[in-house]
């Protein structure tokens, strides 16, 4: 019993540790794109036709 206890709290706390990631990589995604879009496409927006 005490085995699944421990076995249950250790895959949840990995779930917990895996979701708090989340938002910290769309964070950075964003701040990525927004710090790379000048340069991969130019402000006219030609290149999205």
């Amino acid at each position: 019993m005490l085995d699944i206890i421990l076995g249950l709290g250790s895959r949840l706390l990995c779930i917990c540790a895996f979701y708090a990631w989340i938002p910290v990589l769309i964070v950075a995604y964003i701040q990525w794109k927004m710090r790379g879009s000048p340069t991969d496409t130019p402000p006219t927006g030609k290149s999205k036709s």
